[in-house]
Parts: structure tokens; sequence; C-alpha cells
């Protein structure tokens, strides 16, 4: 409450230096000037004399008006530069100036202080931890664009990052992983850099995993990818499997890193659910970052304020950064997550919540539709020792799959096992990705040919 407290009293002084009231003596607007010009010519009238309880009560009403009926006006500079506007018309050179001046002002007033270069400038300054020379190039997939970093040599490995993430999130791992793997790390269409099409157009479930599952696959050709090891960290995971199911002739592993979107939510949930919580619950479900973009200049502080946790993780890696929010040398990992999810249209949000319900699951769980994954690739699920998700799901899955290769538990960590837990997380997917069945000599139409004759099949 604390914290929620200071935030408003924020707020409260942003507006007050920004926005004044147009009655106040500070305030020489020109209308002003001009309507007590005009009040002065004319004859006051005398005040006649009241009994004080007619007084009183005009003083209150009077009380009312000046609390809740009083305006508001833009600030001086732009006061003076508009009240030469509204003179007589007459086209010059000073009114164009003046016009163009106040134009210009409220176009570079922005509520959402975001854009795609400070996106971009973000970005770099998170990857400036990797030691290892890597390519960075926008690889065209339809009518789309998909952020690509691709760095290191050996046996490909694609990174999918997980909700409200992107690229920049393996800065801890792309380091060690290239000197095993040709490690290519992308932006979901949706997140990060990578295009962002209109949201209202998808409808459904399944329209939101076919997006993704299909600029994944264009991406792979695009990129020159027959086969490679896919490693999904959260919803990574989620698409990753939706993607293995579609496509196993180009996957050579699967390690799922504490996967979303598996667990099968319990018939008698809703019913042990308090109202308000479940209120919340649709008003998380459907947009969880938009408080983000909600408190326009306020965003960035919000990131130090609920996921300092977050920065408290990566701290390691840039021990120059404060924790504590700094507008002149923001923390680099608050500054990446707030231009992540700040921009609009928030696409990969609302493909998100076309996946899920309230409270986190899944609206298609994958824990019965894995299970259909072709056998001859080798599945891993990594677990966080103290994950909030659940993490029997690796058990189960091994109890009905035979090519479940290994179920690891992360220990000391939480869901960022990548970050928590660095170490074991590598060591993990060398594991998995080694002597894996996928034959890397057989193309992928060879061995859709080997694996589902002339069609493909959708699980």
């Amino acid at each position: 409450m604390k914290s929620l407290s200071s935030f408003a009293t924020r707020i409260g002084r942003y507006y007050s230096s920004n926005i004044r009231d147009i009655n106040s003596p500070r305030s020489s607007n020109t209308y002003n000037t001009y309507n007590q010009q005009q009040q002065s010519q004319q004859p006051q009238p005398q005040p006649q004399a009241q009994s004080k309880q007619q007084q009183q009560p005009k003083r209150q009403h009077n009380k009312h008006q000046r609390q809740h009926q009083q305006p508001f006006i833009l600030s001086q500079e732009l006061q003076e530069k508009l009240s030469t506007l509204t003179s007589p018309l007459v086209v010059d050179s000073d009114n164009t100036n003046n016009l163009k001046m106040v134009m210009e002002s409220l176009w570079n007033w922005r509520w959402i202080k975001s854009s795609k270069e400070q996106m971009e400038h973000a970005e770099k300054r998170i990857l400036q931890t990797i030691e290892t020379p890597y390519e960075q190039r926008m690889v065209k997939v339809g009518d789309h664009e998909i952020n690509t970093i691709k760095v290191g040599s050996g046996d490909p490995l694609v990174l999918v990052h997980g909700y409200g993430a992107g690229v920049g999130f393996w800065c801890g791992n792309i380091d060690y992983l290239a000197r095993h793997y040709t490690v290519y790390a992308i932006d979901l269409v949706g997140f990060g850099r990578s295009s962002r099409p209109d949201p209202t157009q998808f409808k459904t479930p399944d329209d939101a995993e076919k997006l993704w599952v299909d600029s994944i696959n264009q991406w792979a050709s695009e990129v020159g990818l027959d086969n490679f090891h896919l490693l999904g960290h959260s919803l990574g995971g989620y698409i990753s499997t939706c993607y293995t199911l579609q496509h196993p002739e180009r996957v050579k592993s699967l390690v799922l890193a504490d996967p979303w979107g598996f667990a099968i939510r319990p018939d008698d949930f809703e019913t042990r659910v308090p109202l308000p919580f479940k209120i919340l619950g649709k008003i998380v479900r459907q947009s969880p970052l938009s408080l983000l973009r909600a408190v326009g200049p306020f965003g960035p502080d919000l990131v130090y304020r609920f996921r300092s946790d977050l920065l408290q993780k990566f701290s390691h890696l840039y021990p120059e950064d404060e924790l504590k929010y700094n507008q002149q040398q923001p923390n680099r990992v608050a500054e990446y997550i707030y231009h992540s999810n700040a921009q609009a249209p928030a696409t990969g949000e609302y493909l998100f919540s076309l996946l899920s319900l309230p409270f986190g699951w899944a609206a298609n769980p994958m824990l019965t539709r894995s299970k259909a994954i072709d056998p001859l690739v080798d599945v891993t699920v990594l677990h966080g020792s103290n994950s909030w998700l659940d993490k029997t799901i690796g058990d189960q899955l091994k109890q009905d799959m035979k090519n479940i290769k290994d179920v690891v538990i992360i220990e000391r960590s939480g869901h960022h096992i990548y970050i928590d837990n660095a170490n074991q997380f590598h060591s993990a997917i060398l594991s998995a990705t080694a002597n894996n069945k996928h034959s890397s000599s057989m193309s992928p139409s060879d061995r859709r040919q080997q694996l589902f004759g002339s069609e493909p099949v959708y699980a």
C-alpha cells in the first residue's frame, strides 16, 4: 500500500506541474486579459445588503463550483503561441511559424514514452554484455519481419522466449551456448522488435497458434535451417510444442524450459475462487501488461516497483546499473522490459489472451496434446525448483511418452531458470541435445515422407 500511495503522489505532482488552473494568479492567458478589460469598461452593479443566512449558502455554492468546475489549460508557452493564432485571420510568416511550433509541440508530446527507436536502443544496451560477435537482421516472412540474432558455430539451436520477453532475455546465455551451437534467438511476431500485425484479425486460440507456428516455419526456411534443436521458455515452450507437433521433420530435439500451458485446469476450480479474485482474473487475462501503457510516463517506474525481482536476477551482468528508478541512466533490463511491452499494438499480449484462461490456465492444455509428438523427437523437460508452474508435468509426460529423454529440476531457481541457475541450465541443454535420434542427414521433405506419407498429419 505504501508503494501505491507513493506512486499516486508522483502522478499528482506530475499533473500539478504540467496542467494549471485557469483561475490561478500565475496564469496570464490572453483570453483572461481580454475578458478582464471588457468587464472593467462595464458599470458594476452595487452589491445589495444580505443577511448572514442569505450569504452563507452562496459561499458554499461558490466553494462547490471552485472544487468541481475549474477548467484546465495548457502550459504558458503553448498558451502564448495559441493566443497569437486567435487574433484576426491575417496570413503572415509569424502566424505560420507559430502554428508549426504548436503542432510540433503537440506531436512530440506522447503519453506513452516509447518508440521503435527507443526499443532498438534498449535492446542494444542489454546485449552489450555479449562478447561473442553476432549477426543481427530482420528476416522477412510474408507480411512480417522477425528480429533475429545469429551467433556461434555447430548444430543450430533456436531459442524462443516467453511472454512479454524478447531476444534480450538470453543475454546471460548466448556466450556459453555459442561455444557449442549456432544459436538463433528470435523475437516472436507480436513481441520485441518483430512485426506487430493488427491483433483484431485473430479470433481463436487456433488463429494464435497458426500465426506463430507458420511464421517460425517460414523463418526457418528463409534462414536456411532444414532441422534444428528447439528450446522454448514458458510461453515459448508452448509454442515450440505446437511447432514440433506440426513440423517434427525439422526438430532434432525439443527442450521445454519451465513451459507454460501444459497443466489442465481442475473442473471445480471456478467454485473455489472468491468473487473478487474472479473479477481480477478476468481483468488480468485481457491485458496483464496494459498497466505499463495506461500510466503513460510513469510506466518505467512501475517496472522497478513491481519487477525488482527480475532486475535483481540480471544484476550480476550489469553491476553498474541501479535497481532503483534512474531516468538519466536507466537499468538496462528495466528499460528493455518497458520498451518491449510499451509498443503498440500489443499483438503478442492479445494473442496470449486468446490462448489463456483466467489465472494462467491454457485454453487448450498441452499435457494431452504433446503425447502426439513424433517418437523420434527427443523431448527434455526442465523445471525450476521454486517455480510457480506445475513441476509434475515432466513426470506425467514421461508415463505416457517413450521419447521423454529426461526430466530435470533446476535447483535454486524459480520460473526464470535460464538466469536463476545458468550453469545447470546450460548443462541440461548439452545433455538434452546429445545423441539425439533425429538423423541430420535426412532432408525435411524426405523425413516428412517417411513419417506421414504424402500428406502431413496435424495434432
